[in-house]
């Protein structure tokens, strides 16, 4: 049996290309494999996280819900001691109106009490800083209209 040196070079040679070949091209196979599980791991951990976040909206709407109703029967008490039994035509109206709100009517009769007395303020800067003279009655007048605009205001809107 006679081998041949120059087969045995040639041989060897492609051996060692291919296990060069292999240390090259591993690595990159092992970092796609590895790329893969972490995308997995990342894929369920966002199901995951979607999933709690759900759950807890869910939960926090159902408390809201409860909340609500509950707001809505403390601010009718509120409003029904504050005002009467004008309170139950005033939520009647504003249900009209599309208001629905639990604080709808106590946001109502706050602006029926509060824009008045800003307009008036209001009138009353603008006439101390009119250059022109105006006489007494027409300043009660504007003054008057002006605050009665802001106390009808509430019930035009």
């Amino acid at each position: 049996m006679n081998i041949d040196t120059q087969f045995l070079i040639t041989f060897f040679s492609a051996v060692v290309a291919g296990l060069s070949f292999i240390a090259v091209v591993l690595p990159f196979v092992k970092k796609l494999e590895r790329k893969e599980r972490y995308q997995e791991t990342i894929a369920r951990q966002r199901k995951d996280m979607i999933a709690a976040q759900r759950v807890a909206a869910e939960k926090k709407a159902q408390q809201q819900k409860n909340q609500d109703a509950k707001e809505s029967i403390q601010s009718a008490f509120k409003v029904r001691q504050l005002v009467g039994d004008m309170a139950d035509d005033l939520r009647a109206r504003m249900q009209q109106a599309g208001k629905r709100s639990p604080n709808a009517v106590l946001f109502f009769l706050i602006a029926r009490f509060v824009l008045p007395v800003v307009f008036i303020l209001l009138a009353m800067f603008f006439i101390s800083k009119s250059q022109k003279e105006i006489a007494d009655g027409v300043k009660l007048l504007i003054i008057m209209g002006l605050g009665w605009f802001g106390f009808s205001l509430p019930g035009i809107m």
